[in-house]
Parts: C-alpha cells; sequence; structure tokens
C-alpha cells in the first residue's frame, strides 16, 4: 500500500462479499482512498495517522452499500399523516399532495430521504416522481447538494427524465400498449 494519506480506515470488521461465492472475511481491515477500496487485509495496519477517518468495526460487519429500487422523495414530509386508510385511497392522496408542494419543498423532502437512506446503508436508489417537471428539477437538485458532499447521481435533469422516459417507453413496448 502506498504511503500516500488514505480517506478511510475501518478496522476489525468481518467483510460480507455480494460475490458469486459470498466470501466472508473476518477481522479484516479495509481502506478508502478517493472513494474507491484501495485494500482488504488481516494484517494489523500500523500508522493509524496516514488516515483522515478510522472506524472501529469490531463486532459489526461491513457490507456493500443497499440499493432502494422504489421510492418516493415528495412523500418524506407527508409521512404518516394519513396511515389508516387503504393504499388505494392513500396514493390519491399522496399523489395529490406531492403535487401542492413548491419546488423547495420537494427538494428538502428528497434531501431527507437521501439522509435517512445514507444512514441506513443505501448507496442508490430509483426515485419514482410523479410530480411536474419542476419537482424533478427540485429532486435533482437535492441530488446535487448530495453529490457535493461525496454522493453521486445524474447532474443533468435532462438526462434523467430521458433515462425515465427511455424505460417506461421500453417497458410499455415489451407489454405490446
Amino acid at each position: 500500500m502506498s504511503t500516500r494519506h488514505m480517506d478511510l480506515l475501518i478496522k476489525s470488521g468481518l467483510v460480507v462479499t455480494c460475490d458469486g461465492k459470498r466470501k466472508e472475511y473476518r477481522q479484516r481491515n479495509l481502506t478508502v482512498q478517493d472513494g474507491i477500496i484501495r485494500e482488504i487485509t488481516e494484517r494489523e495496519i500500523p500508522d493509524n495517522r496516514r488516515f483522515r477517518r478510522i472506524i472501529d468495526a469490531s463486532g459489526k460487519i461491513i457490507i456493500p452499500g443497499l440499493i432502494n429500487a422504489h421510492t418516493h422523495s415528495y412523500v418524506n414530509l407527508t409521512r404518516g399523516l394519513i396511515d389508516t386508510i387503504p393504499m388505494e385511497i392513500w396514493m390519491l392522496y399522496i399523489t395529490a399532495s406531492g403535487r401542492l408542494l413548491e419546488p423547495e419543498e420537494n427538494c428538502i423532502s428528497a434531501l431527507l430521504g437521501i439522509a435517512e437512506m445514507l444512514r441506513s446503508g443505501t448507496a442508490t436508489c430509483i426515485d419514482h416522481l410523479a410530480q411536474s417537471y419542476d419537482g424533478l428539477e427540485a429532486s435533482n437538485e437535492s441530488v446535487r447538494v448530495e453529490r457535493n458532499a461525496g454522493g453521486y447521481g445524474l447532474d443533468d435533469k435532462r438526462q434523467a427524465l430521458l433515462s425515465y422516459t427511455s424505460h417506461r417507453f421500453q417497458r410499455c413496448s415489451s407489454k405490446n400498449i
């Protein structure tokens, strides 16, 4: 390993991989530099001063980031308001209330969701926006804010909309609709 300054050392954790063999590595140290895992080793890393941050993962597992394949960022601010009705009716209320949100409120709602997902280990999400183009712009703004804090996402709202539209088109085409 290079003597360059590393960003992160995660010490003494159980590393669970998601490869085809489902390997587990007990009591391993994991080093990260520039957002990339550089080394997984069982040897003790002697010079802890080279790391900007050190996490003791003794008794904990280290897994790849989780994926939330279906979220609606605009509902984060309305969660829990009307939980005692059937889902079909709830969806009508939530979709209508989401359309009333201002772009700044959409952004705040998306940021809340991002914070909750990151806290629980989610590294990737697919946001199913049922809102206006302004809602898409606000959600994209929240992703840009998160990217500036070290996350990743689509910078170009047109690309996000194109990707979404292309996906929907392919889905409908495959069903001969």
